[in-house]
């Protein structure tokens, strides 16, 4: 599957009526921001049906369903407070190098 293939994934429901799910895929965001780290976001909602169909892929495959749903190196490493957890235990930015995560330019 393609979305495994990529350095970074975070998805993110702008629809979704609990106001955090939006908090928390910008909280992760602005921490990769913060890293100079640009991640391939892909917005549920703006994929249409595809949406939809995608969260219950992703929850198959990692038995989570809310978002944001962040992969690394092709890996799933869970959600807002997991990725916050391994930037505060010093282990992301680990993660991020050993995927050979593209930093932006100065």
């Amino acid at each position: 599957m393609i979305v495994l293939r990529r350095p970074w994934l975070i998805t993110q429901l702008l629809f979704t009526p609990r106001v955090g799910a939006r908090g928390f895929s910008s909280e992760v965001k602005s921490l990769f921001k913060k890293l100079g780290v640009e991640p391939l976001v892909i917005e549920l909602d703006e994929l249409g049906p595809q949406g939809p169909q995608l969260q219950n892929v992703l929850e198959g495959l990692t038995g989570q369903r809310t978002v944001p749903n962040v992969f690394i190196g092709g890996k799933h490493i869970g959600g807002c407070t997991d990725t916050v957890e391994l930037y505060h235990n010093g282990e992301l930015e680990s993660l991020l190098s050993d995927a050979n995560a593209k930093r932006k330019e100065n």
